[in-house]
């Protein structure tokens, strides 16, 4: 490629992902339109008719080809999307799950686009979760009627903070009105986990999930729980859970009015963001004390490092950490990023490091996910830095930097001590 074409793709390509609204994009993409027909025609100034007609002859078959697939791709999808709301059972709509997953890896294979990966498996497995609800619920009312008061399904983790990849667990909770209800909702909320799981969502390994009745109760009980979580220490990690709560079924001024009580309790609570900060800093980074990669010096993983433990992870939780302290509501995370931008907490240069290490992390993840599906093997996130070319180790490299440095402006602005942040 033309250094200077490469070099105008890429910021480019950085605009346009960091830059809100549709119209922005369009403005971006005539830019870089522009920009190629202008290194186009100077390329081809002074050479012969026929290299031109050659050249034109040859790309738009690749454009031809490549716009063909994308959209036989996109078109798969929304077909395939339909026939949710259609199925009959849980095994109907594993096998829609299924297909969805393939074609939404086959698209992020092609253009490598993280957001929209996380909106496409965000929609469906919302609308997969939705239909089971509906399917559990008339299977109940047969049995069992109807519950007297209404109930809110909550979902949690990457679903809370519309991150969902190609491989995503359960993590959910249940609240309701009446305490006269609590049997039904037991029996709701174990066959929703049955269901969710032959569907291909596996159980959440730390029983994050309604059947736990620790995460399932009326709302006072559930006011009354998380007062005593913000009283324990052990519990911060239930409690950052939490913060990423947002509705998936049942009635939807219910869930706000939990989730509204949720954050209130907890950040009224003295001390409570400090410790959070102090959860989040203490996440491992894969740095050396030299700021090389640390890998796993014997063993399974010698010479690998964990992607999303030691880089992913800590960027989602300190990032979680300042939105709560700066009162920003919204619960995914490249959202959270450019809203404290918006707000003056990070400075714009800073912001749009945070991003670009978000999506290399998050590609480093699908990627491993992609390789697991074709092999039929649950997904690690492993990385070897010398098994990468060289830009990208680098582009890895720069992400866990940007990683260590937000980790430490949360030290700081926490005033944590050394006391607080062991090997930090």
């Amino acid at each position: 490629m033309v250094p200077a074409m490469e070099k105008r793709i890429e910021e480019i390509n950085r605009l346009i992902k960091f830059f809100p609204g549709e119209r922005g994009r369009e403005l971006w993409i005539g830019t870089l339109v522009q920009d190629f027909i202008g290194i186009y025609n100077d390329l081809f100034e002074e050479l012969p008719g026929y290299v031109r007609y050659t050249f034109l002859e040859r790309f738009g078959e690749f454009i031809e080809r490549e716009l063909k697939e994308i959209k036989e791709l996109r078109s798969a999808y929304g077909k395939e999307f339909e026939k949710i709301r259609e199925a009959k059972d849980a095994l109907e709509l594993a096998q829609v799950r299924k297909t969805l997953t393939r074609i939404t890896g086959k698209l992020f294979e092609k253009t490598y686009a993280v957001m929209e990966t996380h909106e496409f498996c965000t929609q469906y497995h919302d609308h997969l979760t939705q239909q089971a609800v509906r399917l559990v619920e008339a299977s109940l009312r047969k049995e069992k009627g109807k519950p007297r008061g209404q109930y809110a399904w909550i979902r949690m983790g990457s679903a809370g903070r519309e991150e969902q990849t190609l491989t995503a667990d359960q993590d959910h909770l249940l609240v309701y009105e009446r305490a006269e209800d609590a049997s039904y909702f037991r029996r709701f909320s174990e066959r929703m986990v049955s269901g969710l799981e032959k569907i291909g969502f596996a159980q959440c390994l730390g029983d994050t999930m309604a059947t736990n009745p620790r995460w399932r109760g009326t709302f006072s009980e559930w006011k009354k729980r998380i007062k005593e979580m913000t009283q324990k220490e052990e519990e911060q990690i239930g409690l950052m859970i939490l913060m990423d709560a947002k509705y998936s079924a049942g009635d939807p001024e219910l869930a706000q009015q939990f989730i509204q009580m949720v954050r209130k309790e907890t950040l009224e609570t003295r001390g409570f963001l400090r410790e959070f900060a102090k959860t989040a800093t203490l996440m491992p980074v894969a740095l050396t004390l030299f700021r090389r990669f640390k890998t796993e010096r014997s063993g399974k993983h010698k010479g690998k490092f964990n992607a999303k433990l030691e880089g992913w992870m800590p960027l989602v939780m300190t990032t979680l950490v300042f939105a709560l302290k700066y009162g920003v509501l919204d619960t995914n995370t490249v959202k959270r990023i450019r809203a404290l931008e918006k707000q003056g907490h990070f400075e714009p240069d800073f912001s749009a490091n945070l991003q670009e290490a978000y999506f290399m992390l998050t590609r480093v993840k699908i990627l491993k996910q992609i390789a697991a599906l074709k092999e039929h093997r649950k997904p690690d996130y492993y990385v070897n830095p010398n098994d990468l070319p060289p830009k990208q180790r680098q582009k890895l490299h720069e992400a866990l930097l940007c990683v260590d440095q937000l980790k430490r402006i949360a030290y700081s602005s926490f005033h944590l001590s050394a006391a607080d942040i062991r090997g930090v």
